[in-house]
């Protein structure tokens, strides 16, 4: 697996089992001094993965593929703060991404949605809108992670509402062009 795709799976991890437990939400929380934010964070959630790699170390079939990803995220900062930024953007996002996906879902409310597919469509919309990745690339990892973690419906629904939503990114980027150039 690659290695930002491992951190985006981690990312999704954390967001995923946030939104189940939202009174348990203790990876990367806000605080308040950004500097001392960013460690706390970081120490959270690299916590975390050794957590969770010590589980998936413990399952039966468990590869040693698995292992060496989280241990190379876990040697990586950039891929660490990757994850990191991910989690607290979509975070402090997330009432405006949910307004986003449920217009575009059309006829979904947002918790009507699984709980994996609406991991993954806050996460894909985040990324989509807030980071330089290209929307492409974007969709291909979320339909992938869908594909992991989301039912048999899962990929063709992340990928239609993510599909929705570049599109309307790249509408507002034309409109803004023409506006600058009135």
């Amino acid at each position: 697996m690659r290695p930002r795709t491992f951190a985006r799976e981690i990312a999704f991890q954390v967001l995923y089992r946030d939104d189940l437990n939202p009174e348990k939400a203790t990876a990367v929380t806000t605080y308040g001094d950004a500097l001392l934010d960013q460690g706390r964070q970081t120490r959270e959630l690299t916590e975390y993965v050794r957590h969770i790699a010590e589980m998936a170390s413990q399952e039966e079939g468990a590869t040693s593929d698995e292992a060496e990803n989280y241990s190379q995220w876990i040697r990586t900062p950039s891929l660490v703060e990757f994850s990191r930024l991910l989690i607290v953007g979509v975070k402090s996002q997330k009432e405006r991404l949910d307004e986003q996906i449920a217009i575009a879902a059309a006829n979904w409310s947002i918790y009507r949605m699984a709980a994996t597919d609406r991991t993954l469509l806050r996460l894909g919309a985040y990324e989509i809108q807030q980071t330089q990745t290209p929307a492409k690339v974007v969709i291909d990892e979320a339909i992938e992670l869908a594909k992991r973690f989301g039912g048999a419906q899962s990929p063709q629904f992340v990928n239609g509402i993510l599909d929705k939503l570049m599109h309307q990114k790249g509408e507002m980027a034309n409109v803004e062009s023409q506006m600058s150039q009135e």
